[in-house]
């Protein structure tokens, strides 16, 4: 059961967002990462109309995005989902884009030391630091820093890539509609 459902969730992750509206403020994790942070877009995610979670995207000044620049993803959440299920359902979506992931047991083993059990609330921050560095937030508090060749476009492009499940919400996310 646990299996079906973590292939159902990474299956529909994107497919469901939709752009919402709302301030372009949050409290943020960011903290010296991040310049007068500034929210650029947003997105819902639904799943059979049941709302997982908002997604809002910042970066410096609330410039256009650009992957070479710090930004910072927020993912405030409607659902409880455990911390294993959370690694499970990435490693799933980064399969979905890359295909075959040969070091895809030291990425799920990294992620596991950044990623903890949600409740309705609670929001996960993840703070581009670097081509290979995404720094990671539980409500402002940092799980960990997580280093990997390549992590900021392979973790963060489940979300903000062309590659993403919905390019609609993606885009939206990034600003572009």
């Amino acid at each position: 059961m646990t299996k079906l459902f973590l292939r159902a969730l990474s299956l529909i992750a994107m497919a469901t967002l939709a752009p919402t509206a709302g301030a372009n403020t949050a409290n943020f994790a960011s903290g010296p990462y991040i310049a007068s942070p500034e929210r650029i877009g947003s997105a819902e995610l639904r799943w059979l109309g049941i709302k997982l979670y908002k997604a809002d995207l910042y970066t410096e000044r609330g410039e256009d995005f650009d992957w070479s620049r710090p930004f910072q993803l927020d993912l405030t959440y409607q659902r409880e989902f455990s911390g294993q299920a959370l690694v499970k359902a990435t490693l799933l979506e980064i399969e979905r884009v890359e295909g075959s992931v040969p070091d895809g047991d030291e990425i799920m083993a990294k992620l596991a030391e950044c990623f903890r059990d949600v409740k309705p609330s609670d929001r996960y921050s993840a703070v581009a630091v670097g081509a290979n560095a995404v720094r990671f937030f539980l409500n402002n508090e940092e799980t960990c820093l997580l280093e990997h060749d390549n992590i900021r476009a392979r973790f963060l492009g489940i979300w903000l890539s062309d590659g993403s499940r919905e390019l609609a919400a993606s885009q939206a996310l990034r600003g572009l509609d």
